[in-house]
């Protein structure tokens, strides 16, 4: 359902958008802007309170267990008022929000793998390598993408556009595969190269060099015709100098980096994969600290400019007031209002070119910190669209929607194909953006994490946590007596923020209990439902290629 962000009255779908004027063979410009780490509370179009934040649970009076605390609200941050993110939420203001948006997976890498590729994790032949397809898939870290394999990118660059990727790549290094090699890692990781810092030609080569190969590899084998600003992992496994590895994340640098993709790129079709590792690791006002020259490819300033500077985002949080009295770090507005900065000066410049009303700027996150590393709420995060040609401003979308979906979505609505051969799990939503476009039908979400699954739809959440028999007992690493759910040490405080986190079987009313604190799996009222989500839970899981329990017997 589709209805109008700023006045709230519902409309027909197809009333909410508006089509393009111009020549219909016209080709949209694509922007994915894909965060690190967001949760709703961190932009300003958001409820914090139906949308389950840090902020919310404080304001609800939600307490948790002695190992959380208010820690982890402390860390990430909680806001007395939306923090200040004005061309975050003018793309709401001036598109689309989704309300019912779901990542694929709940931590980096098989996030962003099912992002690009459009296909669930347990499809990488990386994963398949290490849990082989006659046993349970382990969703985690280990589903790299291919250098042999189809996505977004290549589709894209097959129809004729340009393509630029900047930001956290995180999707592997250089694997063994058809002779590309993984290159050698900056081996300086927590040593300081002295008070000179990266003065030595040695030191500044060899990194420069590593990040080099890193880009280079990306260009070669992705479908990246360009390829800027990139972390190739989080920050501290870089690798780098002391002096370096501070920049755990360097806006300036990631928006220059696009700055440049678009001057080369604006007079063409383009998409632009633009991946900044902000808020990742960036706890209110750290990283204004913080020398904005360094950054994985040395001691760099090419970039500096690129947005307003860093040392004035405190006077500007102190204007607003916005200061969060009391708190670890008073000024936890500064990274969302960092993020906006650089987003605005991308969207800036595409109204310099001339471009904006036929960009498609789509606005997401890999995933919530809360909830990440599970199969519960960290998977439901930001979507906003803009595209001024064909949506209507201030639009409302319903749809249920993963983000395996955008892969055929955006290849539809640029003219380009598929490969049959490229298993693609997602759906068409294309109708919702254009009304001359057919979307497919609206289905369940389905979230890998770990051993868990969990199928979201109309409201309701089902969870299942499924360990392999011959892995049981040493996967039951205890905490507080429980289970460890994704079996890497992980849990930690979210057995506290979700209190049932390691039953088998879970069910959530999202409308009535948006904080997944009451399973009601075991209540006889809620039998139906609970076969119910158990069916789809089958039917989502028949097409991919492991075995899950009783869901998906093995053979």
């Amino acid at each position: 359902m589709i209805k109008s962000l700023f006045s709230l009255a519902a409309v027909p779908m197809l009333m909410g958008l508006a089509c393009l004027a111009a020549d219909g063979a016209t080709r949209p410009n694509i922007i994915i802007v894909f965060t690190d780490d967001l949760d709703f509370d961190e932009i300003g179009v958001y409820d914090p309170i139906k949308y389950p934040t840090y902020t919310g649970a404080q304001k609800l009076g939600y307490t948790y267990g002695k190992n959380q605390g208010n820690a982890s609200q402390k860390m990430w941050g909680v806001y007395p008022q939306p923090p200040s993110t004005p061309n975050i939420d003018s793309l709401a203001r001036d598109g689309m929000l989704f309300t019912h948006f779901h990542v694929a997976a709940t931590v980096c890498t098989p996030s962003r793998y099912a992002l690009l590729t459009g296909q669930y994790a347990s499809r990488s032949r990386t994963l398949q390598k290490e849990c082989p397809t006659n046993g349970y898939a382990d969703v985690q870290f280990n589903t790299e993408l291919l250098p042999s394999q189809w996505n977004l990118a290549k589709g894209l660059k097959a129809a004729g556009y340009a393509t630029g990727m900047v930001g956290k790549w995180h999707l592997g290094e250089q694997v063994e595969e058809q002779g590309v090699i993984r290159p050698p890692i900056t081996d300086y990781k927590g040593k300081s190269t002295g008070p000179d810092k990266m003065t030595d030609p040695g030191v500044a080569e060899r990194v420069a060099k590593v990040y080099r190969q890193g880009v280079d590899y990306i260009k070669a084998n992705h479908g990246f015709d360009y390829v800027s600003s990139v972390y190739q992992e989080n920050g501290n496994n870089l690798g780098l100098p002391k002096e370096l590895s501070i920049a755990e994340n360097n806006m300036e640098w990631f928006t220059a980096g696009a700055l440049r993709f678009l001057e080369q790129s604006h007079d063409k079709p383009f998409f632009l994969y633009f991946a900044p590792n902000v808020p990742h690791g960036t706890f209110g006002d750290t990283f204004i600290k913080n020398d904005p020259r360094a950054t994985p490819e040395g001691y760099v300033d090419w970039h500096l400019g690129s947005q307003p500077p860093r040392d004035g985002i405190i006077p500007r949080i102190k204007a607003l007031g916005l200061v969060n009295q009391g708190a670890v770090f008073p000024y936890t507005a500064a990274t969302p209002m960092w993020l906006d900065d650089g987003v605005g000066a991308i969207l800036k410049k595409l109204e310099e070119y001339g471009i904006a009303d036929n960009t498609i700027v789509i606005f997401s996150s890999d995933q919530q910190s809360r909830g990440k590393w599970t199969c519960n709420e960290g998977s439901h995060v930001p979507f906003l669209v803009r595209w001024p040609a064909k949506v209507k401003p201030g639009v409302v979308c319903d749809r249920w929607v993963s983000s395996v979906d955008v892969v055929p979505t955006l290849i539809s609505l640029a003219g380009g194909t598929v490969p049959k051969d490229a298993e693609v799990d997602g759906e068409r939503f294309c109708g919702e953006l254009d009304p001359a476009e057919q979307s497919d039908p609206e289905r369940p979400v389905l979230v890998e994490m770990g051993y868990g699954r969990a199928v979201v739809w109309k409201d309701w959440r089902y969870i299942a946590v499924r360990y392999p028999e011959a892995r049981k007992e040493s996967i039951m690493r205890r905490f507080d007596n429980q289970p460890d759910l994704s079996a890497r040490g992980k849990l930690g405080g979210k057995g506290a923020t979700f209190p049932n986190i390691c039953d088998a079987d879970q069910l959530y009313n999202l409308q009535t209990d948006p904080y997944e604190q009451n399973n009601l799996a075991a209540n006889p009222e809620y039998a139906a439902k609970l076969e119910e989500m158990r069916t789809l839970m089958k039917q989502s899981l028949a097409p991919l290629p492991h075995p899950f329990a009783e869901f998906k017997p093995g053979r």
